[in-house]
This record gives structure tokens, C-alpha cells and sequence, in this order.
């Protein structure tokens, strides 16, 4: 191989790290706050009620998600900033 794939090489993988750390980071930081709660939840009301709030918390705000998308006209975005 020559320097230049090598350095070709190089910056792929750096990038492909990235997005890996990226979509780690994602997709763990939302799990902490949830085994935050979900833990003393558990020990003071039982499973079967920390259950229940979880499911009733999910199907509220996927609830109000899809009215949101719902109500949102065409060709408009909603953005993050």
C-alpha cells in the first residue's frame, strides 16, 4: 500500500469511530435517567406498578407524538435548535 491509502485508511477509520461513539452515546444516555428512576421505583412500589406507570408514560407521549405529526402541515420541519 502506498502513504496516501495508508493515510486513506487512517481517516476512515477515524470517522467510523466517531459515528460509533456518536450512536453509542445516543442511545445510552436516555438508559440512565430511566435505571435512575426505575430502581428505587421497583424497591418502594413493587414491578408490577413501576410497570404500569411505564407503560402509561409511553403510550401518553407516543400518543402525543403522533398527534404532533399528525397536526404538523406538509412541507413544514420541525428543528432542534
Amino acid at each position: 500500500m502506498s502513504e496516501k491509502e495508508h493515510e486513506e485508511t487512517r481517516s476512515l477509520r477515524s470517522v467510523v469511530v466517531a459515528v460509533v461513539r456518536k450512536v453509542f452515546l445516543l442511545l445510552i444516555t436516555p438508559e440512565i435517567p430511566a435505571y435512575l428512576f426505575n430502581w428505587p421505583a421497583s424497591t418502594k412500589l413493587g414491578r408490577k406498578k413501576t410497570l404500569e406507570c411505564l407503560y402509561l408514560t409511553c403510550s401518553v407521549s407516543i400518543s402525543v407524538l403522533t398527534a404532533l405529526i399528525m397536526l404538523l402541515e406538509e412541507g413544514q420541519c420541525w428543528y432542534l435548535y
